[in-house]
């Protein structure tokens, strides 16, 4: 989440089983998975790297897509400048001073929007719709930095959220004013913090945001993240790398 927002980029989480809002990347999943990574053999990792860059190259000049317009994604992006990521070494540690984190949330017949471990009410002309929250990090908690608006845009209300990475300043705080404190063991520790390193699952990262300063409610639902690229490790068909000891990489179902 924080590599994301230090690159520009504003993640954005659709609601649970709802595959069709992030249809774009889930079509470049299958056609990755079926069109290259199921037929062929690559005898390392730097064999695949290489390949799947090829097979990118190509993707790019000759795959159509239903949402760009029947347009390539090498044509969709003719003539824009190409922003290369700014290498993992580079980026700051901690959470960016600016950046949003989107969330969009299908309020029921309880009028709850539920996220970051939290519920807040909803008005009740917002039942049965959809609504988008955006946390803002350039906005002070106390000034309101949820904003949740309604399907056409409009916002509808506000919610006080602790800054990600506040509670970590205000242990490190802690820390330093009495440093004899012996170390919190290993057996108490919040299981929150195991889970945050479930990459792929974005209830893992949510819990990540609420042991950041979020305190524990209700859970939310589990969502899906929207990105704007794809990558092979995401294949929506369970299928992983097996690296065996002779060196050879085979490919194996999950649960096989």
């Amino acid at each position: 989440m924080r590599v994301s927002l230090h690159q520009g980029a504003t993640p954005v989480f659709i609601p649970q089983g709802e595959p069709w809002r992030n249809g774009t990347c889930e079509q470049f999943n299958d056609t990755f998975d079926r069109r290259f990574f199921r037929s062929e053999r690559f005898d390392d990792r730097d064999r695949l790297a290489a390949r799947a860059l090829e097979f990118e190259c190509f993707h790019n000049a000759n795959h159509l897509y239903r949402a760009t317009g029947k347009r390539t994604p090498g044509e969709l992006t003719t003539g824009i400048e190409r922003r290369r990521p700014t290498p993992l070494a580079q980026l700051p540690s901690g959470w960016p001073e600016q950046g949003r984190i989107e969330f969009i949330r299908f309020i029921r017949s309880d009028r709850k929007l539920r996220l970051l471990r939290r519920s807040i009410e909803m008005p009740e002309t917002q039942v049965y719709r959809y609504v988008t929250a955006a946390l803002d990090l350039s906005v002070p908690a106390q000034e309101g930095n949820l904003l949740i608006a309604d399907h056409h845009g409009e916002l509808i209300a506000t919610h006080r959220i602790p800054r990600p990475g506040l509670r970590q300043r205000m242990l490190d705080v802690a820390a330093t004013a009495s440093p004899s404190r012996s170390p919190r063991p290993a057996s108490t520790m919040n299981v929150s913090g195991w889970r945050s390193a479930k990459a792929c699952s974005t209830d893992g990262i949510e819990s990540a945001l609420s042991s950041s300063g979020v305190p524990s409610a209700t859970s939310g639902p589990r969502s899906m993240i929207t990105t704007r690229s794809a990558s092979w490790s995401a294949s929506s068909r369970a299928t992983r790398l097996v690296i065996w000891s002779t060196g050879i990489v085979r490919r194996r179902r999950s649960g096989s």
